[in-house]
């Protein structure tokens, strides 16, 4: 045969099909239920805890208040340690104690639609495990549970010395920049590496930390960027907060 011919043929040949490059994204929402949208067959959906499933019925206690907290502690000269020592103490104290609501009424019917239809579905938070039971606790008062299906009894602890770990479907970072590298780690611990996730998230920057993780993990992911509670987190009354914050430290409540 002729290189001619040779030629001829391979532009005969037909062109094997190409899967299509799924793209990790990040995506704006204000509505619980806008997340129905991306509920496709069997992919899992991560949620924030915070500002995102549920709040403090008080601002002390809040994220806002908390990252308030923290900075008015350091212009008050403490380091950054002494000051996140400081906030975590009165944080967990609240944590403690508090009552909780859903952010929206249509919350928990949302995430229990999801789990009904097979969805696996779990938490990760930058809260440390400190206050798992509380946190757990909390949860299960606006009628949730996470520790089913795949993280059914699941117990990990991430890393040592720290309070990062999984517990009953949630898993516990001890501070936000540490969301990815949790995921990365459950997912090696539980052999589990989906294709897809969506991942429901009030705070963008942390999103972005854990698209970082599921490009190694190969997973494609959806963030959710929740945004309902915006208007208030961007208007914390510092002068409210600071009265509650003075109730609590009273001993006659502490």
């Amino acid at each position: 045969m002729t290189k001619c011919g040779e030629i001829n043929m391979l532009k005969k040949a037909p062109k094997k099909a190409v899967a299509p490059v799924l793209l990790s994204s990040i995506l704006d929402i204000f509505n619980i239920e806008d997340i129905l949208k991306h509920a496709e067959p069997g992919v899992p959906f991560i949620f924030d805890i915070d500002n995102t499933i549920l709040r403090t019925v008080q601002l002390i206690g809040s994220d806002q208040w908390f990252e308030f907290y923290l900075a008015q502690k350091q212009s008050e000269g403490l380091s950054i340690q002494d000051a996140l020592s400081d906030a975590l103490k009165e944080y967990y104290k609240v944590h403690n104690i508090t009552d909780v609501v859903p952010v929206e009424n249509k919350t928990v019917e949302v995430i229990q639609k999801l789990q009904k239809a097979g969805h696996p579905v779990f938490c990760l938070t930058s809260r440390g495990d400190g206050i798992k039971n509380a946190t757990i606790a909390q949860l299960q008062s606006i009628g949730l549970s996470f520790n089913n299906g795949k993280f059914k009894d699941k117990a990990f602890q991430i890393t040592e010395n720290t309070q990062r770990s999984l517990y009953q479907g949630v898993i516990f970072c001890e501070g936000g920049r540490y969301k990815g590298p949790c995921l990365e780690a459950v997912c090696e611990f539980l052999d589990w590496k989906p294709k897809k996730a969506c991942f429901v998230e009030d705070k963008k920057s942390y999103i972005e930390n854990v698209l970082k993780s599921a490009e190694k993990l190969g997973m494609t992911l959806v963030g959710l960027r929740y945004g309902h509670l915006d208007e208030a987190i961007a208007n914390l009354d510092k002068r409210v907060a600071a009265q509650q914050l003075q109730i609590l430290q009273n001993p006659l409540i502490s």
